[in-house]
């Protein structure tokens, strides 16, 4: 509800007020493009009703002018002077310069006997990218080019050519792939269930059938020190995470596509039986059983994360995710059991658009109140179909609603 949402913010704001009374407190939010509605909401409160407190909120973010943190952003630079738009700044990241890119990578990497044509070509293959740089560098070693010793990096031998990608994607692509055997199977597995990962989880997935689960303590330190991955200390249902999610979409599409729908489906499955009570990871469900082509099990997890989002007063968000479990409906197949099931669920979903629309107020738009109408009347047809006495009444309450609302009958 709407109260709901209200209390958190305010539950948050009075955290870090408590925090920043005795301090400076600076809150890092990181990849803030792809945060939803409930997120920005929240920012916004925050720099809304935080104005005198000594905190200083620094939120990364490409500059995706269609994302709903960009245009919070624009709302906030917009506002006067004496308003908390006073108090917003914008640094725009460049790509470094010739001379930065030189003094990055000698401190990442003062070699001696790098000969200067190589040096020459991985500043020009960068473009200024320091990531690039970083990931040239690790690559420079796992090739065994240079090697630490005496305290300072070395080459090996005479570094006469050297095969670049042109691409970060590249150069990250290549580094997966001259990973040992296992550590490369933990990395592209890890990589399927998202930037952040458990191992339990993980661990689940990995396991082979009659079999232990996989000793995983071993590849996934190697790949911290690598530098590929980092614990995570915080989060809930995550110990690790790639360190940037280029790493991870490297070792994704390092994997077949077949074995990506598998991989979905396995996870969806696993993280079902060890988390399925937690209905915050509803949309992570429904987003796996749809990469794995599950679609039953994609509609029934999507309704929920549609009524998670609902509940937390997200309309917009709610709708979305009801109208791709309505998707995955439609192209459940005609198999013995799934059929019954599958029109269980659509009356249910056609109820939550159902009323998710008449929140919205589509019954007052004339080009949306038609097929808000013929939801509704699907709705209850499927609900008689089935038998299911709840979804009936629950049905005709709806449609009963939409025409009430809609001034029909005359």
């Amino acid at each position: 509800t709407r109260d709901a949402a209200r209390h958190i913010a305010a539950g948050v704001r009075a955290h870090l007020g408590r925090l920043a009374h005795d301090r400076t407190l600076v809150l890092v939010l990181e990849d803030v493009h792809w945060a939803d509605h409930a997120t920005t909401d929240l920012i916004e409160n925050l720099a809304l009703q935080l104005t005198d407190e000594r905190l200083l909120l620094v939120c990364a973010m490409r500059p995706d002018l269609g994302s709903r943190a960009w245009q919070l952003l624009e709302t906030a630079r917009a506002r006067t002077p004496t308003a908390a738009g006073a108090q917003v700044g914008v640094v725009q990241v460049q790509a470094l310069q010739r001379g930065q890119a030189e003094e990055l990578l000698t401190e990442l990497l003062d070699v001696g006997g790098l000969p200067s044509a190589v040096r020459s070509l991985v500043l020009e293959k960068s473009e200024g990218n320091p990531f690039y740089l970083e990931e040239v560098v690790h690559a420079l070693v796992d090739a065994g080019h240079i090697v630490r010793e005496g305290g300072r990096w070395t080459t090996t031998g005479p570094i006469t050519e050297l095969a670049l990608p042109g691409t970060l994607a590249g150069v990250l692509g290549a580094r997966i792939d001259r990973l040992p055997d296992q550590e490369r199977r933990v990395a592209q597995t890890a990589s399927v269930i998202g930037r952040e990962f458990a191992t339990p989880l993980l661990k689940a997935v990995m396991r082979e059938p009659q079999s232990a689960p996989p000793e995983l303590e071993r590849p996934l330190g190697k790949l911290t020190v690598e530098g590929l991955l980092s614990q995570v200390d915080m989060a809930r249902f995550a110990d690790y995470r790639f360190k940037h999610e280029f790493t991870r979409d490297a070792a994704y599409q390092r994997l077949l596509k077949k074995r990506r729908r598998e991989l979905h489906a396995r996870i969806g499955e696993e993280m079902e039986t060890l988390f399925g009570g937690h209905r915050e990871i509803a949309k992570d469900l429904a987003h796996h059983y749809r990469l794995g082509e599950q679609w039953l099990k994609t509609a029934l997890w999507s309704l929920e994360a549609a009524r998670s989002a609902r509940r937390l007063y997200e309309p917009a968000d709610a709708f979305e995710l009801a109208e791709a479990a309505l998707e995955a409906l439609s192209r459940v197949s005609d198999v013995a059991g799934d059929t019954e099931d599958a029109t269980a669920l659509h009356a249910e979903v056609l109820n939550e658009l159902v009323s998710l629309g008449m929140q919205m107020r589509q019954h007052e738009q004339l080009e949306l109140r038609p097929l808000l109408q013929e939801r509704g009347e699907l709705a209850v047809e499927l609900s008689r179909q089935v038998g299911i006495e709840r979804a009936l009444v629950q049905s005709l309450v709806n449609l009963g609603n939409v025409h009430v609302l809609s001034g029909y009958p005359r």
